[in-house]
């Protein structure tokens, strides 16, 4: 994966809310769902 993914976003980048979870999250967890959502990105217009 390459480290193109900043270089790009940092330039017109909006500082999002935080974003709060109902419950903390392990390192194992927030691994998962930020898997899943790379694997769905694409289907919604996102790039990888």
């Amino acid at each position: 994966q390459e480290d193109l993914f900043h270089s790009e976003t940092t330039k017109k980048l909006r500082k999002p809310k935080a974003w709060k979870h109902s419950q903390p999250l392990t390192r194992a967890q927030l691994r998962q769902m930020r898997d899943e959502f790379w694997d769905t990105a694409p289907h919604y217009g996102g790039q990888k």
